[in-house]
């Protein structure tokens, strides 16, 4: 290098510099040429001098003065740099055009932050390497037109960024831009769940509500015909639609709506969405709040409509989809809100990845954070402001990533660095591999050992970490560490980790109390399990469970199934087992009152765990799935007897499709042909019950009973069978069929003495206490047929008084045995005479009126607290609207004067506080109305209110006896 190299640089650098900064280089020739022409006139050295200076300052006053009007002038792109930058931050009335910023290093960006009345056009920024931006924020009187910004995908870098400085990027981001959608994308076991549960760490420091969800395959199955597997697709991403929306719910538990009220309640509610006789509208906004003088050219703002629902499933998730933005979306805006979903690959390319697609690009004011698998088949993906990838890691990060786990352990720095070079060499840098060594390293090599004895405790003595000498290392580290934490060996433990595809804490350690460890013990092998490197939690809630992680659990999972098909089978049936006795109340859920066990049905934890379970009864054999089928039955049966014969229930759909899933390959599937046929049969709510009416599905129905019967081996006998499940599904078939024999009758004395003969199967017999529910409901049916006859009015008032005791318990049964007292009043004044009458007729007014209170109050006051107005209580308040009103009109045509109007004047008073509540005046005969579809919601709106109000006004009323006239 010459001598004179640094000068020459130093004067080109400078010489570059002066030709940008043209105030500088006429001050400079000015001084040059006022300093010669005062020595050539004679001018003394002081005042020679002093023009030159004079000559500096004005250039250097001009110079500032452009510096605060331009802001920093741009800026050339410089080629050897990382990135190509160009800068007008504060720029004021001027013009920039046919600026090209490229750059083949990590990013290119330009910059006119604060700028004023500049015209921006002809701008590209191109980075070939990594990201390209181009930012005016605060951007005032600036017209753009032309911008162009590319950015052609990462290059191979020489040192991969570490998860932590991916995590600190995108926190850095976030901080610079206040919104963020990021994508990242990594094979299986490179750190996605990893990066996203640091980044909800993070986040909740800085006080963002945090949803943390993990997407998970929709199950469609196979079925015979188009139409039967369209529905079974239809209803398996329903289900999975409504598990994530249960997920977000669980995670906002402790915050509130935009109403005041708690949101995890309202998420839950918009998973019941029902149809709308209304259209879809989609709007597409171009915000430029607080701009000032910008003029935009050549802008597109594009909306691409909602395909219009081509059945009520798909119209179903629409209105879910869009209830879910509407709870979710104020909550974004008003304070900071930030979603997280794992495992996106899963769902890509189906329904459940356009749902969610659609719901996370409608969330504009969250911080968005999704994590997949990469895939290269043009599969639509969530739109992204920046893009994270993943990948192994570089050697010197694994260095010191396992030195530094193994200095933590007492290891000295030489042993631990050579070690770190041995599960380097013999991952590659796999991040769940490092992992893995590093930890079986740490917790059972003993300090400062040998490499070679570290390398046999993780590869068992392969020469690299692949599925299976890792799955060989983990197994025996498992097996170690299980017999040393929980004080015995648990052989089992590996392969039903391959196989439990969730485990949260009460199933591990049910599981576990199967093979006979205790609970203590196994609480402690699952704390180790839920902090190893080798689990995956599926959000950040404990609740929610972890699993095995997918880069093991999938390679092996179906290697174990491929290679040892008993103990695959034999596993499953472990876990089954727990399963089926938590779900069938072989625990009980609820001690206080067996009316609140309907609840769990809406309940998203157990319908998670009925999942589980029955894809683990799927993989029985079908011998061992003959006792699953019976809980499975038992388990519809319940749920249809809670819902399905009131409205058409959802739930009891869904679970027929999941029970075909559920089939182990070979397996008769007739019983849920049979329990559909039953389902779709039977016709749903009190209103369309009429004997006569709807024969053929009445027939159908029964036809299902009685084939259902054949196939369990239990027919119509007094004597309950031994059988827990068998015993509660012929209880409740019992009061099923009794409904069949008269509904799908024609209504004659023959037809009523049989249906009788089928509730007082159930009526008449001793049960346990967790079945009163059952017989009380059975007593009530049997009162309900023999009270129409007139002359065995006492005999169902003495079937009434049996269950008297029972209506403490269930708010809805009191309803109905309320209306029953009505209509029993009505019959025994219709052959009364005189002053008895009329007495009659106005006792029958007073419990109608009753029977509606009750029934309003129902909305808000059902067996379990905290509930809201929804379809099955709507359908029970209907019901109690038409009977009460059917016998107003017939009182006002009775001719006894003045009947129908006192009590009309008496509903009045009694519904007063729920008029008043929302200032209208009662019409009519001053009964409340149902809910509106819009009151459906677990919100204080006015319906709400107005119930709520008189909730509080009737307490006197409504615990009077229930055949008394009303207290008025």
């Amino acid at each position: 290098m010459s001598t004179f190299d640094p000068l020459t640089t130093l004067l080109g650098s400078t010489a570059r510099y002066l030709k940008r900064q043209p105030a500088l280089l006429y001050g400079l020739v000015g001084a040059v040429v006022v300093g010669t022409a005062a020595e050539g006139l004679g001018a003394s050295g002081l005042l020679a001098l002093g023009a030159v200076l004079l000559v500096v300052l004005l250039a250097l006053g001009v110079w500032f003065w452009q510096g605060v009007r331009r802001g920093s002038d741009p800026q050339p792109p410089d080629p050897a740099g990382p990135g190509a930058f160009f800068s007008a931050k504060g720029a004021r009335r001027g013009r920039v055009s046919d600026v090209r910023v490229v750059s083949e290093g990590d990013r290119a960006e330009a910059v006119l932050e604060a700028s004023r009345n500049l015209t921006v056009s002809g701008v590209e920024v191109r980075a070939d390497g990594g990201p390209a931006g181009f930012s005016a924020e605060r951007a005032r009187g600036t017209a753009f037109e032309g911008i162009r910004i590319a950015a052609q995908g990462a290059r191979p870098a020489a040192a991969a960024p570490t998860l932590r400085e991916q995590r600190d990027r995108v926190l850095a981001e976030l901080r610079r831009r206040g919104r963020l959608r990021v994508g990242v994308l990594a094979d299986s076991g490179c750190g996605k769940s990893l990066l996203l549960a640091e980044l909800t760490d993070a986040l909740k420091q800085q006080g963002f509500a945090t949803v943390f969800v993990t997407a998970q395959r929709p199950s469609y199955g196979t079925a015979d015909g188009q139409q039967r597997l369209a529905e079974q697709r239809e209803s398996a991403d329903l289900i999975a639609c409504q598990a994530l929306v249960a997920a977000m719910a669980d995670d906002l538990r402790e915050v509130r709506s935009a109403a005041g009220d708690p949101l995890h309640e309202r998420l839950l509610a918009t998973r019941e969405a029902w149809l709308s006789n209304g259209g879809q509208h989609v709007q597409a906004t171009l915000d430029l709040t607080a701009a000032h003088r910008v003029s935009l050219t050549n802008t597109t703002v594009q909306v691409t409509a909602v395909p219009v629902p081509s059945s009520p499933q798909q119209e179903r998730l629409l209105r879910m989809q869009q209830r879910v933005l509407d709870e979710l979306a104020p909550i974004a805006r008003r304070r900071q809100l930030a979603v997280l979903v794992d495992d996106l690959q899963f769902v890509l390319g189906t329904p459940v990845g356009d749902w969610l697609i659609g719901l996370l690009d409608g969330l504009g004011d969250a911080v968005v954070v999704h994590a997949r698998r990469p895939a290269s088949d043009g599969t639509a993906v969530p739109r992204t402001d920046l893009e994270v990838r993943l990948g192994l890691m570089g050697e010197p990060e694994v260095l010191g990533f396992t030195a530094d786990r193994l200095a933590a352990a007492g290891w000295a720095a030489q042993p631990a660095r050579a070690c770190a070079a041995a599960v380097y060499q013999a991952t590659k840098g796999h991040p769940l591999g490092v992992a893995t060594c590093t930890e079986i390293v740490a917790e059972t090599v003993p300090v400062d050992a040998p490499v070679a004895t570290a390398r046999r405790a993780f590869l068992g003595g392969d020469r690299v970490w692949e599925v299976a000498s890792g799955a060989r290392a983990t197994r025996e580290y498992l097996q170690e560490q299980a017999e040393v934490r929980a004080g015995v060996a648990v052989p089992e433990l590996f392969d039903l980790l391959l196989v439990m595809r969730r485990c949260p804490e009460p199933a591990f350690l049910g599981v576990l109390a199967g093979l006979g460890v205790a609970e203590q013990a196994a609480g402690r092998l699952h704390d180790w399990l839920f902090r190893s490197d080798f689990t995956t939690k599926f959000d950040d809630d404990r609740e929610q469970g972890w699993r095995l992680h997918d880069y093991l659990r999938e390679n092996l999972g179906s290697q174990l199934a491929a290679d040892s098909p008993r103990t695959w089978r034999q596993t499953h049936a472990l876990v089954e087992r727990h399963y089926r006795g938590v779900l069938n109340f072989d625990i009980e859920i609820d001690t206080d009152s067996p009316h609140a066990a309907g609840a769990r049905f809406e309940d998203p934890d157990f319908q998670r765990d009925s999942q589980e379970w029955l894809y683990h009864a799927s993989n029985l054999r079908e011998k061992e799935f003959v006792g699953a089928r019976q809980a499975m039955i038992r388990l519809f049966v319940e749920a249809f007897w809670w819902w399905g014969t009131e409205i058409d229930s959802l739930y009891c759909q869904q679970l027929i499709h999941a029970y075909r899933l559920a089939l182990p390959p070979g397996a008769d599937g007739e019983w849920v042909e049979v329990l559909d046929q039953l389902r779709t049969g039977y016709v749903a709510g009190l209103l369309n019950q009429v004997p006569g009416r709807d024969a053929e599905r009445w027939a159908r129905a029964g036809q299902a009973a009685t084939r259902l019967r054949m196939l369990l081996g239990i027919d119509r006998r007094t004597v309950l069978p031994s059988d827990p499940d068998l015993r509660r599904i012929h209880l409740i078939l019992n009061t099923l069929q009794g409904d069949i024999a008269w509904f799908g009758s024609s209504g004659t004395e023959r037809d009523r003495a049989k249906a009788v003969t089928w509730y007082r199967l159930t009526a008449d017999l001793e049960v346990e206490r967790d079945e009163r529910w059952i017989r009380a409901w059975a007593v009530w049916l049997t009162a309900a047929l023999v009270g129409e006859v007139p002359a065995r009015t006492g005999e169902a008032r003495a079937l009434l008084e049996r269950i008297r005791h029972d209506l403490d318990e269930d708010n809805e049964l009191r309803v109905l045995v309320v209306g029953s007292y009505a209509d029993l009043a009505w019959s025994e004044a219709e052959r009364a005479t005189g002053e008895e009458r009329a007495r009659g007729y106005a006792l029958a007014l007073d419990l109608h009126i009753r029977q509606v209170l009750l029934a309003t109050v129902y909305q808000v006051d059902q067996e379990v607290p905290n509930q809201h107005p929804n379809e099955y209580s709507r359908s029970v308040l209907e019901t109690a609207l038409v009977q009460a009103g059917e016998r107003f009109e017939l009182a006002a045509g009775l001719g006894i004067d003045g009947l129908a109007e006192r009590a009309a004047a008496r509903s009045r008073l009694c519904f007063a506080a729920f008029w008043h509540s929302l200032g209208q005046a009662g019409p009519g005969w001053g009964f409340p109305p149902p809910p509106a579809q819009q009151d459906l919601v677990p919100t204080e709106r006015p319906y709400a209110q107005a119930v709520l109000a008189l909730v509080g006004a009737t307490v006197e009323l409504r615990e009077q006896e229930p055949d008394e006239p009303l207290n008025l």
